[in-house]
């Protein structure tokens, strides 16, 4: 995806889903999504709404709503993937290595909830490491599916 929600807006389309729809159907399949910004404009928008939330963007989805490089933080985070801003097309293939020694390098982990209804509620979940230089990547939760 390009991040803009072209289903959302309910006009002639590329998109057939909306970005929610794809996220849920991510995570209901434990599909982790790696986004891959390249260009400046994302690194920048991303950049300024880390530092400033009304900060000048630059890239918007297709209904001005939201910035584009929100979009695809949040669908990255939501499934315990990452996004990564690539400036230049001669730099993917670092980018793609980067990816392939995330995939190489993954535990699972697994634990019974508390509440043991199956309801297909929205569960967050967060996994804290206390080692000293230590850093985790996790999805931000799960469907509790019947």
């Amino acid at each position: 995806t390009d991040g803009r929600d072209e289903a959302a807006t309910k006009r002639v389309v590329a998109s057939a889903h909306t970005i929610e729809e794809a996220r849920d159907r991510a995570i209901r399949n434990d599909v982790m999504v790696f986004v891959i910004a390249l260009g400046n404009y994302l690194a920048h928008d991303a950049t300024a709404l880390a530092q400033n939330a009304k900060a000048r963007i630059l890239e918007w989805d297709v209904g001005h709503s939201q910035p584009v490089a929100a979009i695809l933080t949040s669908l990255a985070a939501t499934t315990g993937g990452s996004i990564l801003f690539t400036p230049h097309a001669d730099e993917l293939q670092l980018t793609f290595d980067r990816i392939a020694n995330d995939l190489r390098h993954q535990y699972v982990l697994a634990y019974l909830p508390n509440e043991k209804k199956r309801d297909d509620s929205w569960r967050e979940i967060k996994v804290v490491v206390d080692r000293p230089g230590v850093s985790v990547t996790t999805r931000t939760g799960y469907f509790a599916s019947p």
